[in-house]
């Protein structure tokens, strides 16, 4: 088969434009192999859904060489449906895509026109009806959306239908309190809208902001014990609640494979490599996941250290603020003053990615935070494991060893010479650029001189942009002061 065909041409473009709205994730239906046969030009077979099935590998693998692609699971994902595809076309525009028999087909157009229609399902609504009253779309939709949120990763399927099916919505003004510390468990809550604030009642102030997708209140369900913190809603928050019945009924009987994953995870870190199957699986049934999207910080300098973490997917930088003084001295005074700019950078440390750990040296020593843990990739999942039960499960000995591991955060005058080092290296490289950047040989004359000038100037603007950007990105604050220099100094 000649896969530079114009039909081939059609889906590669197709197929990428889409790739551009939706990152790499491809979704296909039931229904696609009779869209994929339309694009060889030839009517697919009508004699019903299981010659269509039969007749699907052969059109999958048509357009995975089509798009270059090498597997199954790169097109497909993990799960596959209907309803992105068509996000990006009316049915007006299929008309340039399939050809003219296909379009006029009336349920070829009702499935353009309700997939295209998918991503405008509110989810708050459709939990509001009980499941028996929903419409397949809805389901579908709502089926999508969980598939994302940490809480159903690790949910076969078939479980994760049945708790969509006994989801329902609760709407919560700015303020509200969705549960309280010391309260028995009963339910557990998905947020799909808003942000909620964590409390504790031993801690001042906020301690944890959870974005849509994540989950709070299961560890009250799990161990059928009382919540251990208070949940505020930061604004307007509506939220999907799963009440205790259905998570014992639907959940719990899958925890133990969850768990035993989790602790199949953890073998992975290389801390983790010597400790036996049990003491893993201590550590995975205390361990609960959390999901950050890119530049959330997880946690800031001097806050109170509450939990422990390790990476499950994504990468999160720890940083430090550094600060630099230069002074002058006034001139023209003759107290001798001096005139002092003060510059506060943030100097990333460490880049912590999948299986590497961190937070682990506060909870040891019993100390305020010294770095500001932020979130690097648009989806990082975290293990993260509360303080108390960190120090159940860690030992002495294992504390110890673990602080082994990584270096502690360097020196102030080491961080301080570092950052000058790399503002002057970047700087460097900068006039390196723009001597580079000279236009010669040039024609002689006036005019010549004033263009290769404008020339230049441009390339100066052009360079001095960008690096005023990064150095913006870096700097928190400026403060420029006098100074009256001590006694000792004169």
């Amino acid at each position: 088969m000649n896969f530079d065909t114009k039909e081939a041409q059609l889906f590669r473009s197709t197929f990428h434009s889409h790739r551009y709205h939706h990152s790499d994730h491809i979704c296909l239906s039931p229904k696609f192999p009779m869209i994929l046969s339309a694009s060889q030009k030839t009517r697919p077979s009508l004699q019903g859904y299981s010659n269509q099935k039969r007749a699907f590998t052969s059109h999958l693998n048509f357009a995975m060489k089509s798009l270059g692609t090498k597997s199954t699971e790169s097109l497909c994902g993990r799960y596959s449906t209907s309803s992105n595809i068509f996000k990006t076309y009316s049915h007006a525009e299929s008309k340039d895509i399939f050809p003219e028999w296909l379009t006029e087909r009336k349920d070829f157009q009702k499935q353009i026109t309700r997939m295209s229609n998918l991503a405008l399902i509110d989810l708050g609504l459709t939990c509001e009806k009980p499941e028996n009253l929903r419409e397949d779309l809805e389901k579908r939709a709502l089926r999508e959306w969980c598939r994302l949120c940490p809480f159903f990763k690790p949910l076969s399927e078939i479980t994760g239908t049945e708790v969509c099916k006994k989801l329902k919505t609760y709407y919560f003004p700015s303020g509200s309190v969705l549960m309280k510390e010391g309260d028995h468990g009963d339910n557990l809550y998905i947020i799909y809208k808003g942000m909620v604030e964590i409390y504790k009642n031993s801690v001042d102030g906020c301690i944890a902001v959870v974005a849509p997708r994540n989950h709070v209140g299961e560890v009250a369900l799990e161990t059928d014990g009382i919540r251990k913190a208070t949940v505020k809603a930061q604004g307007d928050v509506v939220a999907l609640e799963l009440k205790k019945a259905d998570y014992n009924e639907i959940i719990l009987k899958q925890k133990p494979k969850e768990k035993y994953e989790t602790a199949d995870f953890l073998k992975q870190v290389p801390f983790f490599k010597e400790w036996g199957k049990s003491k893993l699986a201590r550590v995975a049934w205390d361990m609960f996941q959390q999901q950050y999207n890119e530049g959330k910080i997880i946690y800031e300098i001097n806050s109170k250290p509450l939990h422990f973490f390790i990476v499950k997917e994504g990468s999160v930088a720890l940083e430090v603020d550094v600060t630099l003084k230069h002074k002058n001295r006034l001139p023209v005074d003759n107290e001798g003053l001096y005139l002092v700019n003060m510059k506060k950078y943030k100097k990333t440390i460490r880049i912590c990615e999948s299986t590497d750990f961190f937070g682990e040296e506060e909870l040891i020593l019993g100390i305020p935070r010294k770095t500001r843990a932020i979130s690097m990739s648009p989806n990082t999942v975290l293990f993260q494991l509360h303080a108390e039960d960190f120090n159940n499960q860690f030992k002495e000995k294992d504390k110890q060893d673990m602080q082994k591991i990584y270096e502690g955060r360097p020196s102030t005058g080491a961080l301080r010479k570092s950052l000058n080092k790399e503002l002057q290296v970047r700087a460097s490289k900068y006039q390196a650029i723009l001597q580079a950047s000279q236009i010669s040989p040039m024609p002689q004359g006036r005019l010549f001189q004033d263009i290769r000038m404008n020339k230049k100037v441009d390339w100066a603007k052009k360079l001095m942009t960008q690096l005023a950007g990064k150095i913006s990105k870096q700097l928190i604050e400026e403060e420029n002061y006098l100074e009256v220099p001590s006694r000792k100094s004169k």
